[in-house]
C-alpha cells in the first residue's frame, strides 16, 4: 500500500514522505514498512533530466483510474464480500447453539431411549462435539472478525468516491487536487496500517471457559 501511495504521489509530483504518514501508533509494529519506504526514497542518481514527461490531463486521468476507482471499487467488493461472510458464521453459529440446546434439553427430559435404542451415550457425545465446534466457531470470528473489516471497508468506499468526484469535476486548482491526493493518502496508509496491527496481534487464542 505504501509503494502504491509513493507511486501515484509521485505521478503527481508530491514532494512528500510516504514514511511520515503512518500514525504514530503503528511506528513500533510497522518501523520496517518505514524503513523499507524511506529506502526506496533514496534517489538513484542526481541527474533527472531523462525522466519521462507524460501530459498534466494524462497523468491525472491515470491516476484517478488506476488508483483511485480502482481502489474505490475493491474497498465495495471486499465490504460485500467480508458482510456475507459475517452474516454467514453468525447463521452457523446461532444454529448449533440451537441444536446443542435442543440436545441438552432431550439428555435433561430423560429421553435416553428411542424405539429400543439407547442414546444416552449418543446425546452425551454429539453435546460436547457441538460445544466444541461452537467454541472453535466463536474463536475463529474473533480472529477473521469479518464484520469490522466490513465496517472499515465500508467507510473507504465514500471517501474515495468523494476524492474522485472533486478530482473529476475540473474545478479545482492544482494545488487543491495535490491537497486531495495528500490527505487520500493519508486516510489510505492510516487504514493499512489499523490493518496490519489488527492481523498481526489479533491470534488463535485457546476458547475461555465462562
Amino acid at each position: 500500500e505504501a509503494l502504491r501511495v509513493m507511486m501515484f504521489w509521485r505521478m503527481a509530483n508530491l514532494p512528500y514522505d510516504v514514511a511520515d504518514y503512518y500514525l504514530r501508533l503503528h511506528q513500533g509494529e510497522l518501523a520496517w514498512i518505514q524503513r523499507a519506504v524511506r529506502s526506496l526514497a533514496v534517489p538513484c542518481c542526481s541527474d533527472t533530466s531523462a525522466s519521462v514527461s507524460i501530459p498534466l490531463k494524462t497523468t491525472w486521468r491515470q491516476i484517478v483510474d488506476f488508483w483511485i476507482a480502482d481502489q474505490s471499487d475493491y474497498y465495495s467488493g471486499k465490504e460485500s464480500e467480508y458482510s456475507l461472510s459475517a452474516k454467514r458464521l453468525e447463521r452457523i453459529s446461532l444454529s448449533l447453539y440451537l441444536i446443542t440446546i435442543t440436545l441438552i434439553g432431550i439428555r435433561l427430559f430423560g429421553l435416553n431411549w428411542v424405539h429400543g435404542i439407547q442414546i444416552s451415550g449418543w446425546l452425551s457425545w454429539s453435546i460436547g462435539t457441538l460445544m466444541f465446534g461452537i467454541a472453535s466457531l466463536e474463536n475463529y470470528k474473533s480472529i477473521m472478525d469479518y464484520g469490522r473489516l466490513a465496517n472499515r471497508y465500508r467507510g473507504m468506499v465514500p471517501i474515495f468516491e468523494r476524492a474522485k468526484y472533486l478530482l473529476t469535476m475540473g474545478e479545482l486548482s492544482l494545488e487543491d487536487q495535490k491537497e486531495i491526493l495528500k490527505d487520500l493518502a493519508r486516510e489510505v496508509l492510516i487504514e493499512n496500517g489499523d490493518w496490519l496491527v489488527f492481523h498481526r496481534t489479533n491470534t488463535i487464542k485457546p476458547p475461555e471457559l465462562a
